[in-house]
């Protein structure tokens, strides 16, 4: 059983002060998304596996790493924060088979690297991140 990691980043209702009021619908919206991702993925997975592994301010995120570059030891889906199959931002799922191009200096990085780059320079103190596991597995009767 793999595990399989989603980064879902999303709007956040700011209160006074640090409160986020907003946080617990925005959690609710986020596991929501996920279901749908993984309700449309060609395996199943048991629910019981998922996990929301980590919840972050994306601002304070993004300010632990600088532009993309090449790393031989890196694989498809890797980020400076690991290992991420699915992004789901701007209303928009990506993954590293379905991101957009990336830019003509790409410092050798693969447009995954440069997808999770863009969006995480984008987000601002109204924005978290979501971070969940979970395990797909092969659906019987799949080829």
């Amino acid at each position: 059983m793999n595990r399989h990691t989603a980064m879902i980043v999303m709007d956040v209702d700011a209160g006074p002060g640090d409160t986020l009021p907003g946080l617990t619908d925005a959690a609710t919206r986020s596991a929501g998304l996920l279901d749908d991702l993984v309700s449309n993925l060609p395996a199943i997975h048991d629910p019981s596996t998922t996990e929301l592994v980590a919840v972050g301010p994306g601002e304070t995120i993004s300010r632990e790493f600088g532009r993309p570059h090449h790393e031989p030891e890196y694989g498809p889906a890797t980020t400076p924060i690991g290992e991420i199959q699915y992004l789901y931002a701007d209303d928009t799922w990506y993954t590293p088979e379905n991101c957009p191009p990336p830019p003509m200096e790409d410092n050798g990085a693969s447009p995954w690297q440069w997808l999770f780059y863009n969006v995480m320079q984008e987000v601002d103190d109204t924005n978290m991140c979501f971070l969940w596991d979970f395990h797909p597995e092969i659906r019987q009767g799949a080829a």
